[in-house]
């Protein structure tokens, strides 16, 4: 039997029973691209039906569809619990901007937004709450191209990752 028929007999297992607890570790590992659309589809009816559902993955794309909150275990030990709302919106937004001249990342190099400089011409600004302060520097610039990069659970996860806890 492969991976993925001996996966698929496992989650039928764990639902057929109509259960009001399910845990499910990495349940979609080895199951076909349709399959893990049905699963995701399972789990969202299963959870409206007011089903527990508890799942280990490392599929943040599948995570953000389905659960509401999500727990980060870093070296054996729980270091955060929440909202994946809640969670994204505790990251700095991420807006990549294309200038139309060197003045403009002088301009840039001499404000104090958080910034990287990713190109002779382009900068990632990283901005949390201040918005009207990144406005007001760009303002000042030509800006050619903007665009907001939307904050994922992989983020998330490398920055708690990246802290000392």
């Amino acid at each position: 039997m492969s991976k993925g028929m001996k996966q698929k007999v496992g989650l039928i297992a764990a639902f057929v029973h109509d259960p009001e607890v399910i845990i499910l570790d990495e349940p979609t590992s080895g199951l076909d691209p349709l399959m893990q659309k049905r699963f995701v589809e399972l789990i969202i009816e299963e959870r409206s039906r007011g089903k527990t559902i508890l799942m280990s993955s490392h599929q943040f794309d599948e995570i953000n569809q389905i659960c509401e909150r999500a727990a980060i275990i870093r070296e054996g030990k729980l270091v955060a619990v929440e909202n994946i709302h809640s969670m994204k919106a505790a990251l700095p937004q991420s807006f990549v901007v294309t200038l139309e001249n060197n003045e403009g990342m002088t301009i840039l190099q001499n404000s104090t937004l958080n910034y990287i400089q990713r190109a002779p011409l382009i900068a990632e600004i990283f901005i949390k709450d201040d918005y009207d302060s990144m406005l007001n520097t760009l303002a000042n610039c030509k800006v050619a191209h903007m665009v907001s990069t939307p904050r994922t659970l992989d983020q998330i996860f490398m920055d708690f990752y990246g802290k000392e806890h």
